[in-house]
């Protein structure tokens, strides 16, 4: 027989713990599974099984809990081998039980940026000498489709910036973040959810795609009657940052275009260009990446 158990399951009053996944197997990716229950309704944060394991043989566990948010990721892997045929239980305790992320965006979650803007997770705390290995990072509709993400991220472990996906104005989107630990635990997920702020007066009328760096960038907009100024801001994306490399005022007759030099542009690079208008309360941004033909 072997036992396994939850040990300090944390799950919010307000979200319903429905059933546990369980698995047992003779290696770490699981293609050898020995014991498993699947949907267990019943053996929600313990089950035993029948089985009698091999002392010779090294087991490993894991388990995921099915929320009524979706299930989590599975975790709380151990490594464990019985003593003897005769072992009337075998607990797959955790190696380090990891609290989950404390998840911040620094805009307004009601008037958020459509691009251009970073998330940031904290509070990584383990109960042994593990130690915070990555972070998986998701954007994604309510709906639960998936927009963006960066998985088991080993350089942005506590902040991600999304400056490659635009978004829509006036819409409502879920930032989700999980931690994951040297001794290969996974966090419950934290999540956020924002909506974006509404659509500028001014609008593009130039199509940024695929945008040559060997000639200067053109910028037209479409006509705006009552602006009397735009600024213009081109950001590079430089180590997960956005770095500025260019700015201009533009008013009267030149109000509606501006010029990017090429010379401060090169191939296969991310751009994020922001434009504002005097009669807007935000900047409206934009998104490309340059590419040679």
């Amino acid at each position: 027989m072997v036992t396994a158990r939850l040990i300090d399951i944390d799950i919010p009053a307000s979200i319903q713990h429905i059933s546990t996944d369980w698995d047992i197997a003779t290696d770490r990716l699981f293609e050898n599974i020995v014991c498993t229950s699947r949907e267990d309704a019943v053996n929600k944060t313990a089950i035993k099984f029948n089985e009698v394991l091999d002392p010779s043989v090294k087991y490993f566990g894991r388990a995921r809990t099915i929320l009524s948010t979706g299930p989590t990721f599975w975790g709380n892997i151990d490594v464990f081998v019985p003593t003897s045929y005769n072992d009337k239980t075998i607990d797959i305790n955790p190696p380090s039980m990891v609290n989950t992320p404390n998840l911040s965006l620094t805009e307004s979650l009601t008037n958020h940026p459509l691009t251009g803007f970073k998330v940031y997770a904290n509070g990584f705390s383990a109960t042994s000498d593990a130690i915070h290995s990555d972070t998986s990072w998701f954007l994604e509709e309510l709906d639960g489709s998936l927009l963006w993400s960066s998985v088991h991220d080993t350089y942005n472990k506590t902040s991600v910036g999304v400056f490659t996906r635009v978004l829509k104005p006036n819409h409502v989107y879920r930032i989700r973040c999980v931690f994951h630990s040297s001794s290969n635990d996974s966090t419950q997920v934290a999540s956020k959810t924002f909506t974006t702020r509404g659509k500028n007066e001014i609008s593009l009328d130039t199509f940024l795609y695929n945008v040559k760096p060997e000639t200067d960038l053109r910028i037209t907009l479409k006509h705006n009657y009552k602006a009397k100024v735009i600024d213009w801001v081109l950001y590079s994306l430089e180590a997960s940052s956005l770095v500025k490399i260019w700015d201009a005022k533009t008013e009267n007759d030149e109000l509606d275009q501006a010029v990017v030099p090429k010379e401060l542009m090169f191939d296969s690079k991310i751009y994020v260009l922001k434009v504002k208008a005097d009669t807007d309360n935000f900047q409206s941004v934009y998104s490309f990446t340059t590419a040679s033909f």
